[in-house]
């Protein structure tokens, strides 16, 4: 078992196999050990190993998967404060592997869980216009500082996933798996706001040194999960995901 950290970059380093056959193998392996646990992501890896020098490959997440829906991921921590010692001591449930050309390089399987009822397996969601409006609603309350920084500033949602995120059961050490909307929005700055701050640096990328080791620029955490906004899919309610509920 090693460390795994999702890489910046469009493919491993030195890595000639693809993604999907990465995927592949992956879901052989995983399929021998568990039927609940099905692929939800497969992006570049960096991982390390006191017993190789090999250090680049795909890593491919496995999370739990009831009754046909899928939990949400879209990187290592599920965005920056899902997985906080505040919000959730314990973390998500998941497997990774990342794997090259020459096998397997590490493999992971955290927090094993049992799934001990399914309370409701005909939930009936809202649609997806109310869970629409609802999200422009909350956009002045998640976006306030810009009121601030940027009055021209424009908010955009530019993807939605519906699928189950993990939610603590009140006076209990037990969690809910809910249906929830994560909805990833994106803010465009004014001409005006450039010309005084200047536009940002453009998002880090991995350094890469001529023997394929690895120098830095790793990231935790998708840069996509952090402007976005999360919704009960049941009754639209906010989810804050620094708290976990």
């Amino acid at each position: 078992i090693s460390s795994y950290s999702g890489a910046q970059t469009d493919a491993p380093f030195g890595v000639s196999m693809s993604a999907e056959e990465a995927a592949a193998q992956a879901s052989a392996i995983v399929s021998q050990l568990t039927d609940e646990l099905t692929l939800c992501f497969t992006a570049p890896a960096v991982t390390f190993s006191e017993n190789t020098a090999r250090f680049w490959g795909w890593g491919c997440v496995f999370m739990r998967n009831i009754n046909g829906a899928q939990t949400l991921y879209t990187c290592e921590d599920v965005g920056s404060n899902m997985e906080s010692e505040l919000s959730a001591p314990v973390r998500y449930e998941k497997i990774i592997l990342v794997l090259d050309d020459a096998g397997l390089l590490s493999f992971e399987w955290t927090s094993p869980m049992t799934v001990t009822a399914v309370e409701n397996p005909d939930a009936a969601l809202l649609p997806f216009s109310e869970i629409a409006a609802r999200a422009m609603q909350q956009v002045p309350l998640s976006y306030a500082y810009l009121q601030e920084q940027d009055i021209g500033a424009q908010v955009t949602f530019y993807r939605a996933e519906l699928g189950l995120m993990r939610v603590a059961r009140q006076d209990a050490e037990s969690y809910y798996f809910l249906p929830v909307w994560h909805l990833y929005s994106e803010v465009t700055y004014s001409d005006a706001y450039y010309a005084q701050y200047g536009k940002p640096e453009d998002a880090k990328r991995v350094l890469v040194g001529e023997d394929g080791s690895y120098l830095g620029g790793m990231y935790d955490g998708d840069i996509q999960n952090y402007g976005s906004i999360t919704l009960n899919a049941l009754d639209g309610s906010v989810i804050d995901k620094h708290l976990g509920y």
